[in-house]
């Protein structure tokens, strides 16, 4: 078993991937939404939006959100057990 520093050190490191995974799927989800709203936008001259394709942006979903969905859970359960972990470790050395 490491000692409880490195157990520190490693935990702070995976939980700034973890964290920065996450915030990438949330920016990934924005994103899409962002699309969606534009899909049903019309063209304004004021505002130089385009309708995009809703075939398109029903493919940009599923596909960028799949992957958003599973890297986002990913990182999640993996912080979620990086903590779980750390808190144990700190009960077993209190008694």
């Amino acid at each position: 078993m490491l000692p409880l520093w490195a157990t520190a050190v490693f935990t702070v490191i995976m939980l700034l991937f973890t964290t920065a995974i996450l915030a990438m799927c949330l920016v990934i989800w924005g994103a899409l939404l962002v699309r969606l709203w534009f899909t049903f936008t019309p063209y304004t001259r004021a505002s130089g939006r385009h309708l995009k394709s809703i075939a398109g942006t029903v493919l940009a979903i599923v596909l960028f959100g799949s992957f958003a969905w599973v890297f986002g859970v990913g990182a999640y359960e993996v912080s979620s057990m990086v903590i779980d972990g750390m808190i144990n470790r700190i009960a077993v050395l209190l008694g």
